[in-house]
């Protein structure tokens, strides 16, 4: 999964001919891979809900027109502009819609990003937790899984259990990790990835 470092200071332009490239080269070799997309091409300022999902739609584009799937970032345009989980839920099934091929979700929580504050319409993430899930069973073919980094594993896994069956969740590796040694942590992020049924690729991608 490349998500193009969206954020930590590559512009958009930079960022989607990273993208471009990564899915030519993986390409070449035989291999796929999903591309951050997300809203970073406005300009500084307010921006209305159409221009922020216009702004999806164009990366969504950009990256299936080279051949790739996308992930769809956490938008701090988005989350400047929404009201409710309602325009959440409008901008997303928009996007996923749109999309020929199914997507990846992206939550970041506000410990890597407080600008992202009352992502999903909500300060309570048991309310953005509910969010998630309503969006994921109402477009449950069109969502290959949802990458989540809150650092809280009891949500994590509440939104895992949730999640409609074949939607992968893949939490943050940091919060599920007990107190143990460095060499121990290594080898249970070894394993889980390699083995967990919340990992996003037990589901292939689909052309």
């Amino acid at each position: 999964m490349d998500t193009a470092q969206r954020g930590m200071g590559l512009d958009a332009a930079t960022a989607l001919e990273l993208g471009r490239r990564t899915v030519r080269e993986a390409a070449s070799c035989g291999g796929r891979v999903v591309v951050g997309i997300a809203t970073d091409q406005l300009p500084a300022g307010p921006a209305t809900l159409s221009e922020i999902a216009d702004a999806y739609l164009e990366q969504l584009e950009q990256i299936e027109s080279a051949g790739g799937s996308v992930v769809i970032m956490a938008s701090r345009q988005l989350a400047r502009a929404a009201t409710s989980a309602d325009d959440y839920l409008a901008i997303y099934g928009r996007v996923i819609e749109a999309a020929s091929r199914p997507v990846i979700l992206h939550w970041l929580g506000t410990m890597f990003d407080p600008q992202l504050t009352g992502y999903w319409g909500s300060d309570d993430l048991d309310a953005a937790v509910d969010t998630v899930v309503t969006l994921a069973h109402a477009h449950a073919d069109a969502i290959l899984g949802i990458k989540v980094s809150l650092l809280d594993a009891g949500r994590e896994g509440d939104l895992r259990r949730r999640l409609p069956g074949g939607c992968g969740c893949s939490p943050a590796m940091i919060s599920t990790m007990p107190s143990s040694s460095p060499a121990t942590r290594a080898v249970i992020a070894t394993r889980f990835w390699a083995h967990s049924r919340s990992y996003l690729g037990t589901r292939p991608l689909r052309s």
